[in-house]
């Protein structure tokens, strides 16, 4: 299913404003995963210049948690599918160099 050309719509404004998506196709065909994974990256851009004290429009915050709570069931598959290839990758890091593994200069 695709995601909503309303929640597309009001997506945009705020992700160019504060440079975290630019792409979307022109006809706004993006699947509802899609829109999520540009969501998380949204997101995660204005979760760190909240923390490092940028002003943000509160419309704005507005606008992402709307869209974060419209979107959460596709949000916690994109996190979940992340700490899996995570943790996919540290074990195979485990694998090659186990604990007792020394680095030397």
């Amino acid at each position: 299913m695709p995601a909503s050309p309303t929640d597309i719509q009001a997506f945009l404004p705020l992700a160019k404003r504060y440079g975290c998506f630019t792409w979307v196709p022109n006809n706004y065909a993006l699947a509802r995963y899609e829109f999520a994974a540009a969501l998380n990256n949204c997101m995660e851009t204005i979760n760190q210049l909240v923390r490092s004290d940028t002003v943000v429009r509160q419309g704005d915050l507005l606008t992402l948690k709307q869209l974060e709570a419209d979107y959460s069931g596709e949000l916690a598959a994109l996190r979940f599918q992340f700490d899996q290839l995570l943790n996919d990758r540290l074990r195979d890091l485990e694998k090659r160099f186990p604990p007792t593994t020394k680095l030397h200069r």
